[in-house]
């Protein structure tokens, strides 16, 4: 909760602050004993406590913008980078997996769920005003390691060998050379995944959030065909 000073404090007075959060139909308040005041007016705080009130003396409590509460929804929702799938393997699933420079290269999100794709939807109140925020992911931009890239607004499709040599329907992409020159011979692919969020409150009003990407990464072999002459 949030501590906002109300009022002003007189020597030998009480000094109070309420802690603004509905309680559900009341505020608790933290009151304070003025000791006294040092020149030219340096507080000492003797005795302290709290109280329930019904009404806050002072009228209306001042209401917190509602962007503020959807941004701390936000920051609340546990949002994950997704967990690459690919064909050919990453080498972390197959060490020994390679691809093959000009065949089809199949990129997916491994099992998506809410906290890594979307739609997540979380409500908040706050001195009774709600705030409901809405998160999913607009696409993924692939890093494929060799200098190009692949933007997808699907998870993808996960491949089987059912499927043979063919082109991914949503996400796929093609190495032009091989990975032999790069680091353990193998292309470092980033997945970047980025979210949009909207946010809309009890009183009418709405906005968006910015959200920054998540990124994860995986490692994959290229290779080239080798023809052999008889």
């Amino acid at each position: 909760m949030s501590e906002a000073r109300i009022g002003s404090f007189e020597p030998g007075g009480d000094n109070h602050h309420y802690w603004a959060d509905n309680y559900p139909d009341g505020w608790i308040y933290e009151w304070r004993k003025l000791s006294g005041v040092i020149p030219p007016a340096i507080a000492i705080w003797g005795e302290r406590g709290h109280m329930w009130l019904a009404e806050t003396p002072i009228g209306e409590a001042p209401r917190r913008d509602p962007a503020e509460i959807a941004r701390e929804i936000l920051d609340d929702m546990d949002l994950q980078p997704i967990e690459i799938g690919m064909a050919p393997a990453t080498l972390s699933q197959n060490p020994g997996s390679m691809g093959l420079v000009g065949a089809p290269v199949w990129m997916w999100a491994v099992d998506p769920s809410p906290q890594t794709w979307g739609p997540l939807e979380e409500s908040g109140s706050e001195q009774g005003v709600t705030v409901t925020v809405v998160a999913e992911v607009e696409h993924v931009e692939w890093d494929m390691g060799d200098g190009g890239s692949k933007t997808c607004g699907t998870p993808g499709q996960p491949y089987n060998e059912a499927m043979g040599v063919r082109d991914s329907p949503d996400c796929g992409y093609l190495y032009t050379r091989t990975s032999g020159d790069q680091s353990d011979q193998a292309y470092t692919v980033t997945a970047s995944t980025m979210w949009a969020a909207s946010w809309e409150a009890s009183t009418g009003e709405s906005g968006t959030l910015d959200v920054d990407p998540l990124t994860s990464s995986a490692s994959v072999r290229i290779g080239e065909r080798q023809l052999i002459e008889q």
